[in-house]
């Protein structure tokens, strides 16, 4: 189980849009995730049981309760990171101070609950987590993506079939552009 946000209409079409323009998914030959699944982790994973399922639910309710606003995140770039696995995933310019307040307050309320807290997550979509060859990083035009949403979900399914049960739904709050809610400078 894990709390997350999902890339929805216009940023989710250019996402994949870049990834067909790229021709990365033939490149990873069926190693790519259904666009449906893309999304961007704040909470977890956590293995589903019914104290995780309680304590994510208080957590989101916490973050909904603190008003936090909406953010961007302005996606970039596409690279792969090599470990076990190799994980293809787009990256994000800058690091939204509303993108650390909302992990904040998630892994504060978690370990108030007794969950272990997560290892911490950064602004970041991926693709692939099973691709079989490195990527380069790759620029592109950036794809602003306007967070006002997260979820409390859990996955289902196996092989390419998996997806995820969308459990409960939160709102950020949304403010005018001129009010400073935009995702500040890489250098600020």
């Amino acid at each position: 189980m894990l709390i997350f946000a999902q890339p929805t209409g216009a940023a989710l079409e250019r996402l994949f849009g870049a990834v067909t323009e790229l021709e990365l998914e033939t490149r990873l030959a069926g190693r790519m995730f259904p666009a449906r699944n893309w999304h961007q982790t704040l909470c977890g994973p956590y293995d589903a049981s019914e104290e995780v399922m309680n304590a994510l639910f208080k957590a989101g309710d916490a973050l909904e309760q603190a008003q936090l606003p909406a953010f961007t995140l302005s996606l970039n770039r596409l690279r792969a990171e090599e470990g076990d696995r190799i994980h293809w995933s787009f990256f994000a310019r800058g690091r939204p101070h509303a993108f650390d307040d909302v992990l904040a307050i998630l892994k504060d309320q978690v370990t108030r609950r007794g969950l272990a807290p997560d290892s911490g997550h950064r602004p970041h979509i991926t693709i692939s987590y099973n691709a079989r060859e490195g990527l380069p990083p790759l620029d592109i035009a950036p794809i602003d993506w306007v967070i006002h949403e997260f979820a409390l979900a859990e996955r289902s399914g196996t092989g390419n079939e998996w997806s995820y049960k969308i459990i409960k739904r939160w709102k950020l709050v949304l403010m005018p552009r001129n009010s400073g809610w935009q995702q500040g400078s890489l250098f600020s």
